[in-house]
């Protein structure tokens, strides 16, 4: 998969989660807008959620500001791999796979009835 048929496909993603792995902790967001500028591709949520361990069933709001990009990736460092639920994920140019993911609207996204304070 290449950027340009990610771009393409973004409205696939528009409504559907944003997954990160930051510190041992899990934290998504629905997306809302997925933006390209020169060689980065940026991520905008609507709202984040934190996985709360001590209970398998929580998530907690989580104060990301919204205004700032989710997440940011360098097209020069980073490459989308297409995952079979059509999902996609990131590996890094050196090989690394990121826990980073992006789930596509109807599949398996967050519901928010499920976030504390939100």
């Amino acid at each position: 998969m290449t950027w340009d048929d990610l771009l393409e496909r973004k409205s696939a993603f528009i409504g559907g989660d944003a997954e990160v792995h930051v510190g041992g902790n899990v934290i998504r967001g629905r997306i809302r807008e997925i933006t390209q500028t020169g060689r980065v591709v940026s991520l905008f949520v609507s709202w984040a959620a934190k996985f709360d361990p001590s209970c398998p069933t929580r998530w907690r709001k989580e104060a990301w500001p919204i205004e700032i990009a989710f997440g940011e990736f360098s097209t020069d460092h980073f490459d989308p791999e297409l995952l079979e639920n059509g999902g996609v994920t990131f590996v890094h140019k050196g090989g690394k796979r990121f826990a980073d993911l992006l789930h596509p609207k109807g599949d398996d996204n967050l519901d928010p009835a499920l976030v504390e304070g939100l």
